[in-house]
């Protein structure tokens, strides 16, 4: 067996400390990286998330250059399609959408090319339409290492091609060692050989090494150990490699792989659904008026308008970042929600007031927009007096006056021309009153 060797350095954006310390993280790590491939010139480092490359160009455009020029030289590989690793539950499914157009994005204006694999090795559960959206996004293969971590009910494959609701599959590849940051002994080819059941299948493996979830990658004695694996008697040769490499390889091996279909799901992590329940809600609520003022301003776009991209642009990146895979599904400290959920409100409001932008109009009678792809129809109080609409999905409809009964009043009801509500003394023994009472004697043995 084959087993493909890349540095490693999982870097949580927020976990265990805020955000404003992964900035910090960021730049430790891609230093502390650029050392180790000047010492070895076979190493060959792995890093995703363009969110920390975008913060590091902004915030470290000398140090950028260096990271930039390593990736052009094939040394440093940037990997996955989306913004950051985000949560695969909560998302909405234009969300996800979103993150694989924006990481794409930024990697084809950054470093010049696409990245053919979604890289997630720590979410917590991946939903079954997957599959569809990262094969429409030109991500053809999906790292994971997670469902490794079930509690009661093993994963029963490490290499196979997964199967969305739609028929769309990727290629799929889980470390078989079970970690994404693998100490690099003996011991890890021992258990990447013994946990890895394609291994005649597909005898390709990957070896995800280094310190990681608050950053940093490998270190010297890592790469000691790794040339040192290189050839080591009874065990599967190590070499260093990129990813993209490696899943070219194993597409050679697909047709002999299983195939699963339907979600991935975690058995670990409970909860996700229900801590740090605000959180959520600001998520669910920003993506709404997202949602709302892109419908309102291709309207006013396409009559001739100004469309407030850049607006746009800014919320969308904080929500997709806010969207991390241990920010949204609750995982993180309290101090890292509590310093989210202020800018989840000012994200709120500027949309919403970029929406009231875009409603204002001069029409003589109040009108009604409908964002929604289903039908809608009721009343709306307006002007001091109510209204009746009735408008078809994303369009726009004037209202009506209300002419219906005022409602009529009198001791004992209320009514108009649809309902009368009646109310009174309650003059009826209820049925309870009946029941024994509790004895005061106390109960005998």
């Amino acid at each position: 067996m084959r087993v493909t060797a890349i540095g490693h350095g999982h870097l949580d954006l927020a976990w265990l400390w805020p955000l404003r310390e992964t900035h910090r993280k960021a730049r430790r790590t891609f230093t502390h990286q650029l050392g180790n491939l000047a010492a070895d010139p076979d190493y060959v480092y792995g890093s995703s998330q363009p969110q920390q490359w975008a913060w590091l160009a902004s915030e470290h455009p000398d140090l950028f250059a260096q990271v930039r020029e390593a990736a052009a030289s094939g040394r440093l590989e940037p990997q996955g399609g989306l913004w950051v690793e985000p949560d695969m539950n909560l998302p909405s499914g234009e969300s996800i959408v979103r993150q694989a157009l924006y990481g794409q994005r930024w990697f084809e204006q950054h470093v010049g090319r696409l990245m053919e694999t979604c890289w997630l090795p720590d979410v917590f559960g991946y939903n079954a339409n997957l599959p569809q959206l990262l094969a429409k996004a030109g991500m053809s293969n999906f790292l994971t290492i997670k469902l490794s971590w079930n509690e009661h009910n093993d994963f029963p494959h490490r290499s196979f091609v997964w199967e969305g609701i739609d028929g769309s599959q990727v290629l799929v590849h889980m470390p078989p060692e079970g970690t994404y940051n693998s100490s690099a002994t003996p011991l890890s080819l021992v258990d990447l050989t013994t946990k890895y059941p394609e291994r005649d299948a597909a005898p390709e493996a990957l070896l995800l090494f280094g310190t990681g979830d608050g950053g940093g990658g490998p270190g010297r004695t890592h790469l000691e150990l790794v040339r040192r694996l290189g050839s080591l008697e009874g065990f599967p040769r190590v070499a260093y490699g990129t990813s993209a490499d490696f899943f070219t390889r194993l597409a050679t091996h697909r047709d002999a792989l299983p195939v699963w279909r339907g979600e991935l799901y975690l058995e670990k992590h409970q909860g996700t659904f229900t801590t740090q329940a605000a959180t959520k809600r600001w998520n669910r609520r920003v993506e709404e008026r997202l949602h709302d003022l892109e419908h309102l301003a291709a309207l006013a776009w396409a009559a001739g308008g100004d469309y407030p991209r850049a607006a746009l642009d800014a919320a969308w990146r904080d929500l997709l970042l806010f969207q991390f895979h241990d920010i949204l599904p609750g995982s993180s400290i309290t101090r890292v929600h509590d310093e989210a959920e202020p800018r989840y409100a000012e994200i709120h409001d500027a949309l919403t007031a970029l929406i009231d932008e875009h409603l204002a109009g001069a029409a003589e009678s109040p009108t009604v927009t409908n964002t929604l792809p289903t039908p809608r129809a009721g009343f709306v109080r307006a002007e001091d007096r109510w209204w009746a609409y009735a408008v078809a999905p994303f369009a726009t409809a004037s209202c009506t006056p209300w002419r219906g009964e005022s409602a009529r009043v009198t001791a004992d009801t209320l009514s108009n021309e649809h309902l009368r509500a009646t109310w009174g003394r309650v003059a009826s023994r209820p049925p309870w009153s009946t029941w024994p009472r509790a004895s005061s004697t106390p109960a005998r043995a």
